[in-house]
């Protein structure tokens, strides 16, 4: 018979196991999901969103779309890419999330996508906002990078017309040379 002396209480969800699982201080369950890498089509809806607020916290929404935006500058894609779908998720200043969902689609060289996301953070909301004109140019250098040459020539110059004060606009100049 099994007694309770051989059993384990783990640190991180504080679950019981027997002791024969060898693998540190951490049960099985904590021990086959990789840390905050969450393979969300095996977990169970309960436990996905109680890891998910374990690793985000009592943070404010505010707050997590400042972290997405260090974590995106500090070169830690996979973690902007998270925060900023999460701050997406929960309707929190969606066209800033789609832009910068792009930018890391963008980065990673995942045209197609980043196009997609910039896309839909103009239909969120249209009017200008700080970052429209290098919306307009990586929407250009996307188009570029896919072979759609007209497209990328029409976006350039819109956004030569647009934001003729733009630091973009000289880079705009020089793909639209390459481009003829």
């Amino acid at each position: 018979m099994i007694g309770f002396n051989q059993m384990k209480v783990c640190p991180e969800c504080k679950s019981a196991y027997f002791e024969d699982f060898e693998e540190g201080d951490r049960c099985p369950r904590c021990y086959f999901l990789e840390e905050k890498e969450i393979k969300l089509f095996k977990v169970t809806e309960v436990l996905r969103r109680r890891l998910l607020k374990k690793w985000i916290g009592k943070k404010s929404l505010k707050e997590i779309l400042n972290d997405a935006r260090k974590a995106f500058e500090d070169g830690e894609y996979d973690k902007a890419k998270k925060l900023f779908t999460y701050t997406y998720q929960k309707g929190y200043k969606t066209a800033t999330s789609l832009f910068y969902l792009g930018e890391v689609a963008y980065v990673q060289r995942l045209y197609k996508d980043a196009l997609g996301f910039y896309k839909k953070s103009v239909q969120v909301y249209p009017k200008k906002t700080l970052y429209m004109d290098k919306l307009l140019y990586h929407t250009g250098r996307s188009f570029m990078k896919l072979g759609k040459k007209e497209l990328a020539v029409l976006t350039f110059k819109k956004l030569i017309k647009e934001y003729p004060t733009s630091l973009y606009v000289k880079f705009a100049k020089k793909d639209l040379e390459k481009l003829k």
